[in-house]
């Protein structure tokens, strides 16, 4: 039996999909991400670093990615990504401290 996959669980290039479900205890009143910024109709937001589209406020992420994120999703992935870059620190320190006391 196939599984239906939730179309509002996709991945852009800049969120996982871990990202993105988090996300979704957001708000929705606007997307979370606009992708193809370079070929819209919002490719201005390339020059200015951002725009704002239904009241929300959003971050051009740059050409390597070339999308638009919702500041509060930005906000919300950068406290996630920070928690995971300091957890996988404390598990290397950790080991390193084991290995340093069996020597």
């Amino acid at each position: 039996m196939r599984q239906r996959k939730n179309r509002n669980m996709k991945t852009t290039d800049y969120l996982t999909a871990a990202e993105v479900a988090a996300a979704q205890a957001l708000h929705k009143r606007a997307p979370y991400s606009i992708t193809g910024i370079s070929s819209s109709i919002f490719s201005i937001a390339r020059h200015y670093g951002g725009m704002t589209c239904q009241g929300c406020h959003y971050t051009y992420m740059g050409a390597q990615f070339d999308e638009c994120v919702r500041d509060d999703v930005l906000k919300l992935v950068t406290k996630i990504r920070k928690a995971e870059a300091k957890a996988s620190t404390k598990t290397v320190m950790t080991k390193i401290v084991q290995l340093e006391l069996d020597a």
